[in-house]
């Protein structure tokens, strides 16, 4: 019943889609009766599928994508995200996956942490990218 250490219920629905589009989220398995009063209040951007004993699933209606600003496609291995088909918003991209210390670009790019929302870690942001990059955990600053 609770997000971000606040119970669910007092987010409105446009803080809690915020956070939804923000995280990349499509699938919700809750339990509580809170939880259960938000994703089943027959909101439109909530649609319940299932129930199995006391789990309920829903399914966000939106879009997915990793690109929190500007556009591509995402494959993500283990110590790795491929971007592809890149399209910056204002010269800059933003994606789903937090920032560390140890990431890396090919070619090489600088990476810049942005706080969102309540987020304490940072998203990767990348300014100027080119139309494919490679991101990679380099075990080292």
């Amino acid at each position: 019943g609770y997000l971000f250490r606040k119970p669910i219920g007092n987010y409105s629905p446009e803080e809690l889609q915020a956070f939804l589009d923000l995280y990349n989220i499509k699938w919700v398995v809750y339990w509580s009766e809170e939880s259960k009063k938000v994703f089943e209040s027959g909101h439109k951007a909530y649609s319940h599928l299932a129930s199995i004993d006391t789990f309920h699933i829903s399914r966000v209606e939106r879009d997915p994508t990793f690109f929190i600003k500007g556009s591509g496609s995402v494959r993500a291995r283990p110590n790795e995200i491929q971007l592809k088909n890149i399209e910056s918003e204002d010269g800059e991209i933003i994606i789903s996956y937090h920032w560390m210390k140890y990431l890396k670009t090919e070619p090489p790019l600088r990476l810049e942490k942005t706080f969102l929302l309540d987020n304490p870690i940072g998203f990767i942001k990348i300014k100027n990218p080119p139309p494919s990059l490679l991101i990679y955990n380099s075990y080292q600053s």
